[in-house]
C-alpha cells in the first residue's frame, strides 16, 4: 500500500466493521483527554502528540506494532499528515491519515 487520506465516514465504517486498525492521536494530551474517537467495539487506540514525533521520532515509531494498519487523526489534518511521513518513511506501508481532521 502507500500513505493516503481516507474520510470520517470510512474512519466509521472501519470501527463499525471491526477492521483490524491501530489509530494514533496526534493532538495533544489536554485535547485528547477532552474527547478522543470512540467505536462500538474496542479498537487499538494511542495518544502521541505529534511533537513528540518531531523530538523523539525513533522511540514513538518504537511504540507502533510493526506490520499494522496505522490511522492517524489530529484537530485539522496538517500534523496528522507529517506524522504519516514519518510512520510510512520508516517502513510502515498501511498508513492514512484523516483529511480535514477530527472535526470532520
Amino acid at each position: 500500500m502507500s500513505l493516503f487520506t481516507y474520510k470520517a465516514d470510512e474512519l466509521f465504517k472501519w470501527l463499525t466493521e471491526k477492521e483490524d486498525i491501530f489509530v494514533v492521536d496526534v493532538r495533544n494530551k489536554k485535547d485528547f483527554a477532552k474527547f478522543k474517537v470512540e467505536g462500538p467495539y474496542p479498537f487499538e487506540l494511542l495518544n502521541i502528540p505529534y511533537f513528540e514525533f518531531m523530538e523523539f521520532e525513533k522511540e514513538c515509531i518504537a511504540q507502533l506494532p510493526p506490520d499494522s494498519k496505522i490511522r492517524i487523526i489530529c484537530a485539522k489534518e496538517a500534523s496528522a499528515k507529517y506524522v504519516a511521513e514519518i510512520i510510512y518513511k520508516n517502513g510502515f506501508d498501511d498508513v492514512g491519515y484523516l483529511l480535514g481532521g477530527i472535526n470532520t
